[in-house]
């Protein structure tokens, strides 16, 4: 299996962070209002929330959904590019 790259690591940690944080908190309610994104007119609005809502989840589903997802974009990028590489091979050995 193929290594995880060192930024979709990272990504990963800082999401089981905020999800277990949120989990684990007395005050969920307060805690996703602070780090949920709000309206910029609305009065719980904070300029963190512009990066902080991308690592709240749902519930556990849905962050094993978004791992499965990384993981999933980095290796097909992976495969894409392999994959055009053969058809340039392809390409070129029978219309050359």
């Amino acid at each position: 299996m193929n290594r995880i790259s060192p930024t979709v690591k990272q990504l990963l940690i800082i999401n089981l962070i905020f999800y277990f944080g949120s989990s684990i908190s007395l005050n969920t309610e307060f805690i996703y209002s602070l780090f949920s994104l709000h309206f910029p007119e609305n009065p719980d609005f904070k300029f963190w929330q512009l990066i902080t809502h991308m690592f709240m989840h749902g519930g556990i589903l849905h962050l094993a959904l978004v791992v499965n997802k990384s993981i999933s974009f980095e290796d097909g990028l992976k495969l894409e590019s392999t994959i055009i590489k053969l058809l340039n091979r392809f390409y070129l050995k029978f219309h050359s």
